[in-house]
């Protein structure tokens, strides 16, 4: 089991860290952009960062700092934690030991 965990979500840290750090900066200079190209206004990116990155106007919608950082990887998480899940269930199918015990 902790075998799985390794091999399946912790070892992938390194490359989701990597990837978040190579799209965040593109998300975040779009926020900066003309409106015209999805920018936002001075108003409403300042209404967002005291708002924890959440916010809802009827000019900008609903915007979510924090998702838009997070779809890039999103797609990775996914699969990451299907792979994970497939492998846990076929490892706890495996076994006649209590998971409780396995630390």
């Amino acid at each position: 089991m902790k075998r799985e965990l390794c091999e399946q979500i912790f070892d992938k840290y390194p490359e989701v860290v990597a990837e978040a750090a190579r799209t965040a900066p593109d998300v975040a200079r779009a926020w900066g952009a003309h409106k015209s190209d999805g920018g936002l206004l001075y108003p409403t990116y300042k209404a967002l960062v005291r708002r924890d990155g959440i916010y809802q106007s009827k000019s900008a919608g609903h915007r979510d700092f924090n998702a838009e950082l997070y779809v890039p990887r999103l797609r990775t998480s996914t699969s990451l934690v299907s792979r994970f899940a497939k492998e846990l269930g076929s490892s706890v199918d495996g076994s006649d030991t209590n998971i409780a015990h396995d630390q």
